[in-house]
Order: structure tokens, then sequence, then C-alpha cells
């Protein structure tokens, strides 16, 4: 066995190969999003983000962008995990973006590449995420397309907030996505 990682009590990372067994066997509810090339935005296909944890959402930027359908649904909270100022795929929204007072905005400048280290957001992330939540708050985590950066962020607060280990966290995400009513 490798070296562990030690963050506030937790083991990073779990095991890889139980992971890798997550990724490959337990299906995901939530529609595939095309390739990038051929991109047709989530929102399109009328799933644009998913309710994973009671008022936790995890979607994309078609709707961190739509202003309106974030009202309707509710959402009070966002967390743009993709609000990087320079490199690929960033999400350009910032505070000021959202008109509505009652939508409260955190960027985390985060570049959708291997070698960054996201890590660094679990703490400020978790805690404006579990602040909003006991507030009463609905919380969108967002990114480009709503599955490696945003997604990643999520399983660390479920992580740190809810004591769950990566496994648990990553299966969750992947079997509990709860669709929206239209």
């Amino acid at each position: 066995m490798g070296m562990q990682m030690h963050f506030k009590g937790l083991e990073f990372p779990s095991y890889y190969e139980d992971l890798r067994e997550i990724v490959t066997t337990v299906e995901t509810r939530l529609r595939p999003i095309p390739e990038i090339r051929m991109h047709i935005s989530r929102f399109m296909d009328g799933a644009d983000m998913d309710e994973v944890f009671p008022n936790l959402y995890l979607g994309d930027c078609d709707a961190a962008m739509n202003e309106q359908y974030l009202l309707r649904h509710g959402i009070t909270h966002i967390v743009n995990a993709a609000n990087n100022s320079a490199g690929p795929a960033p999400v350009k929204t910032g505070s000021t973006y959202y008109k509505d007072p009652s939508i409260t905005y955190i960027g985390l400048d985060l570049i959708d590449l291997p070698f960054i280290n996201i890590s660094m957001h679990f703490e400020k992330a978790s805690e404006f995420i579990d602040n909003a939540l006991s507030s009463g708050g609905k919380v969108l985590v967002h990114c480009r397309q709503g599955r490696s950066r945003s997604a990643t962020i999520v399983a660390a607060y479920l992580m740190m907030c809810h004591n769950m280990t990566a496994a648990t966290a990553l299966t969750m995400l992947r079997e509990s996505e709860l669709p929206l009513q239209y």
C-alpha cells in the first residue's frame, strides 16, 4: 500500500481498485453527456441538474447560466467549480452575474486538467455547502459539464461533512441522482 494523505481524519486517496470497481460497475441514472465536439447541453436534454443529496444539486454550465431555471427550482447558493481565469472550460458567471439577491455565489479557480490540485478547495467549498444547507438553502455545484470538477467537490463535501468514504460518496453520486420534476 502506498503512502496515504490524512485530511481532517480522512485518508486520501481511497483504495484505487475499490473506486475503479465502483466507476465501472455502478450504473448511473443520469443520461451521459455527449462528447464535447457534439455537445448538446444537458439543458436541451431536459436534465441539466440533479439532486444528489437532499437540497444539493450537481449540474453543468447550462443550469448555472439560466437564472430563471435556478430560481424556479429554489436554488439559493451556487458553487462554480469552473471559475478559472485561464485555461480550458471556464464558466464565466461570477457574483455579479446573478441579478436576484437571493442567490449566493462562490467561485473556485479550477482548470479542468488532470494535474490540478483540486483538494486545495475542499475545505472552503465544503464549508460553503454545509452552511448553505444548514440554513435551509439549496445548493447547485457545477462546472462546465457537471461531471468531474463539480462531482469531485460534492464527493469531498460528503466525505468531510457526512463522514462518507470516497467509495460511499462516489457510489451515492452514481446511484442517487434524483430527477427533477418539471
